[in-house]
């Protein structure tokens, strides 16, 4: 979905916000920054995997 902004967050992942939404972090496997090849393949989800990362600030 577009108008998301996405950038490396300086505690690790991806911190992504829309006006819309709350922020949040997220694991860096779950984020692209360009559309994949193929869009019926998802990603390589890691064993064990950390879906949202619950901390989005230094405070």
């Amino acid at each position: 979905m577009s108008g998301f902004y996405g950038a490396p967050s300086v505690l690790g992942g991806v911190r992504i916000e829309r006006s819309d939404y709350v922020p949040c972090r997220v694991a860096d496997w779950r984020v692209v920054f360009k559309e994949p090849e193929d869009l019926q393949v998802g990603p390589e989800i890691p064993v064990n995997a950390v879906w949202k990362l619950t901390q989005t600030n230094l405070n």
